[in-house]
């Protein structure tokens, strides 16, 4: 029995569309895209990211957790549409969005769910991981800022009203916010991306973006760049 590499140009495509999956996030290849959620967290690690190509390895438990919930959520909506919507009704999941910058950049995005004039980011966490926090004036270091930052810009892109809809995994409930549009917010975000770009230009040049730093305490202990960045500090 003998074996070779294949020579099967449609199995050699399907593996290279895999490829690309796992490793840049699409079927075509390596980009120049930022992803909206980069833009929240650590600048320094997003410029990694999308040097290195190592957006794939992120995928912890509970980021695979929290997709298996999104999961379930948008089978309970489908499969039980007609009695929860009005029949004109128009909602959607996974909503594809892209906001262009310049020299071929863009941010990228996936809204979670979109109802009519509405676009929902869902969170799955218990009420009390936001219990005490004045809505009114949430603090720097609260990552659900963070959350906030990115339903509004999903909002701008889409031109949708922002919602957060936090779920109660215990008590089976939803504590709704509803997120005022800023569009000073939104042009905040371009310039982080803006900053990431640049980031990005220094390590394709041999240089270190030392400029760039993470927003909270905690992102560096779970990071696989934390071995760089405390060798050169």
């Amino acid at each position: 029995m003998k074996i070779k590499e294949t020579e099967d140009e449609e199995i050699k495509d399907l593996s290279e569309k895999l490829s690309n999956l796992l490793f840049h996030g699409n079927t075509n290849g390596k980009k120049n895209t930022i992803p909206i959620t980069y833009l929240s967290f650590c600048l320094r690690k997003a410029a990694f990211n999308l040097y290195f190509g190592t957006r794939s390895f992120e995928r912890y438990p509970k980021v695979a957790l929290g997709e298996m919930l999104h999961l379930g959520f948008q089978k309970l909506i489908e499969n039980n549409a007609r009695y929860i919507f009005q029949e004109d009704s128009k909602f959607e999941f996974e909503v594809p969005l892209e906001y262009e910058l310049e020299n071929g950049w863009k941010i990228t995005g996936r809204a979670d769910f979109t109802w009519n004039n509405k676009v929902i980011e869902l969170k799955f966490k218990d009420f009390d991981r936001f219990s005490g926090i004045d809505l009114d004036e949430i603090p720097d270091d609260e990552v659900l800022k963070a959350y906030i930052e990115q339903v509004n810009a999903y909002a701008f892109i889409l031109d949708k009203e922002p919602y957060i809809w936090v779920f109660d995994n215990r008590e089976m409930k939803f504590k709704i916010l509803e997120v005022e549009k800023d569009e000073e917010q939104f042009y905040k975000m371009i310039q982080k991306a803006h900053k990431i770009i640049d980031g990005v230009e220094q390590l394709r040049e041999g240089k270190f973006p030392i400029e760039l730093k993470q927003r909270f305490s905690w992102e560096c202990n779970y990071c696989i760049y934390r071995a760089i960045c405390n060798a050169l500090k």
